[in-house]
């Protein structure tokens, strides 16, 4: 399943972070509603990176309508600091395969 992003410690592989982020109610209603599993209705993150020292850019599929969230990281907690449409950054699909590369700002 996807609507969460696991930070695990590099020496032993122990969770250090947990960043949830799920698709609201309505958007996983109306994916379910043109037809699509609940299943792949969730929000699979497809694209992680770290555009600032203390930023963290994600992007998620959020059921069928992809978005990107920017979050602030403070010590081991996420702050979303802005949300935007994630057309053309992430995958609608979550089991469509791809590459993504964050070159500069």
């Amino acid at each position: 399943m996807g609507n969460i992003v696991y930070n695990l410690s590099i020496y032993d592989l122990a969770e250090t972070t947990r960043l949830s982020w799920y698709s609201s109610d309505d958007d996983i209603k109306m994916c379910i509603v043109k037809g699509k599993d609940e299943d792949l209705c969730q929000n699979y993150i497809r694209v992680l990176a770290i555009p600032a020292q203390g930023s963290l850019l994600s992007c998620g599929t959020n059921a069928f309508r992809p978005l990107c969230r920017t979050y602030s990281i403070n010590g081991n907690n996420y702050t979303v600091e802005t949300e935007k449409p994630g057309q053309a950054m992430c995958p609608y699909d979550p089991t469509h395969n791809s590459t993504a590369v964050f070159v500069g700002e």
